[in-house]
């Protein structure tokens, strides 16, 4: 007793397993596609049932290759746009990384200005400690000499005007030496996130190592 859903019979028909099997596919797969709405209307008069067996005609089997080529091309676009987003994101990352570097590279410079400014701030400061000491014990030679004693008074007020100033400069130099050095520890620590950042940026892109900052590689961290 046949289950006839066919208005015609094809010369060529093959079971739903023969179709599978040729299509390294399993039966339970295709019979999905069999019942999937876009396919039931299109097969319709091209099955038939006999003996509990489902039957393919030449249509049928044109249908389901069909509907299997629509949905790996869709698989196939997908993966497509997977990987164009996927190499855009690697892009920007990248981008950001070679910002994160030109600016850390321009912190290293700065610091590096600092810090000569600093030594030669600190040269000058040793000089006048030393010009002042020298100053100051002529005065107490020349204050020993009793013929010159109202000469060695002007020459010690002079050296006394002198000496303040040097004080006042010395004093100067010392606050402009701890706020460079407040300034040189702000951009250490700039510096410092900066390079977490960048390992960080280098770690999602597949680097085995993060690059060390200056600071890092400076005082062996």
């Amino acid at each position: 007793m046949l289950s006839v859903y066919r208005k015609k019979v094809s010369f060529y028909m093959i079971t739903v397993k023969e179709y599978a099997e040729s299509r390294n596919k399993s039966v339970q797969a295709v019979y999905k596609q069999l019942q999937r709405d876009k396919n039931r209307q299109r097969l319709e008069g091209h099955l038939f049932k006999q003996d509990r067996t489902t039957y393919l005609d030449e249509d049928a089997i044109k249908i389901l290759d069909e509907s299997q080529n629509v949905a790996v091309v869709l698989a196939d676009q997908k993966q497509k746009n997977e990987l164009s987003e996927y190499k855009r994101k690697v892009e920007e990352l990248t981008e950001t990384n070679n910002k994160l570097r030109d600016e850390q590279d321009f912190l290293k410079n700065k610091i590096i200005s600092l810090q000569d400014e600093l030594k030669v701030k600190t040269e000058q400061m040793a000089t006048m400690l030393v010009e002042n000491k020298e100053k100051t014990l002529l005065l107490e030679q020349k204050e020993d000499q009793s013929n010159q004693i109202e000469e060695l008074k002007k020459d010690k007020q002079v050296l006394q005007n002198e000496k303040e100033e040097q004080k006042q400069q010395i004093e100067e130099l010392q606050q402009e030496k701890k706020e460079l050095q407040e300034e040189m520890n702000q951009l250490k620590a700039t510096n410092d996130q900066l390079s977490a950042k960048v390992a960080s940026q280098s770690v999602s892109e597949g680097q085995k190592e993060p690059k060390k900052g200056f600071f890092a590689r400076l005082f062996g961290r």
